[in-house]
């Protein structure tokens, strides 16, 4: 129909007909890339939504349980010291040869983190651009960089203790213990003796080094898991508070 007004008004050569009907045309043009741009965002503010609530549902468990992980390392961590302080002595209480034997053995353990499978969406730098929320924003880039400041110091715990932590399996003689009904390990025996082990620089220098590496690693996991309790905070004002309007996900998301 706009076609046919525009031939006619070209054979008439009426001027002010062309023109309007040009702008009612560049107009329509506007108005449906408009519409076609709010529905994009409404879309992008509902997957951005779903993204948070399931982040928020993932950090949930690690939230609660961080501060358990984080005593349960520490106290590893100072059994393990424990036991390096025996073997520098060369002298350990009868009473307290379990203990020696725990921190020998949880020395030898690599580290793992917790995973929460959308923290990586969250990590791509056009959904953090979706967040309107200045807060919640900043709290997305802290936690990711934090996050996988400690997934590297892990990583690089884990590889630069795996000489040490062999040398002790080795020199403390570990034997698994199986369960005789389910054939499954319920624990380890350490065969080597005290004075053994006292004796060998070698292993004293092992259990130092990952010692010293443990302690700098739980350091950095620790970052981490404050920036995760920062992030799951600020998505609880974000996704269900009340607040100011730019803390809001915006009408087309509701």
């Amino acid at each position: 129909m706009i076609l046919d007004n525009l031939s006619r008004a070209f054979k008439t050569q009426n001027w002010l007909a062309v023109a309007l009907e040009f702008v009612i045309v560049i107009a329509g043009v506007v108005i449906g890339f408009q519409i076609s741009a709010a529905n994009d965002r409404a879309r992008e503010q509902d997957e951005l939504r779903e993204l948070l609530v399931r982040t928020h549902i993932d950090l949930a468990a690690i939230v609660e349980g961080g501060p358990r992980a984080e005593v349960s390392m520490l106290t590893a961590l100072q059994t393990s010291e424990f036991a390096l302080d025996a073997l520098i002595a060369g002298e350990l209480d009868s009473e307290e040869s379990a203990r020696f034997r725990n921190g020998i053995g949880l020395a030898m353990l690599t580290l793992d983190l917790n995973d929460a499978a959308s923290l990586e969406l969250l990590g791509n730098p056009d959904v953090v651009d979706l967040i309107s929320s200045t807060e919640l924003r900043d709290s997305a880039l802290q936690l990711i960089a934090q996050v996988r400041n400690a997934e590297n110091g892990v990583a690089s715990f884990n590889t630069e203790t795996r000489e040490a932590r062999e040398l002790l399996y080795q020199r403390a003689r570990i034997r698994v213990r199986w369960d005789e009904d389910s054939g499954e390990a319920i624990g380890a025996i350490i065969e080597a003796d005290f004075d053994t082990l006292a004796g060998d620089e070698a292993v004293i220098s092992a259990l130092a080094h990952v010692i010293y590496v443990k302690s700098r690693t739980i350091a950095e996991v620790n970052q981490g898991f404050y920036a995760i309790r920062d992030f799951y905070e600020a998505m609880d004002d974000y996704l269900y508070d009340e607040g100011p309007a730019d803390a809001q996900p915006s009408e087309a998301s509701e």
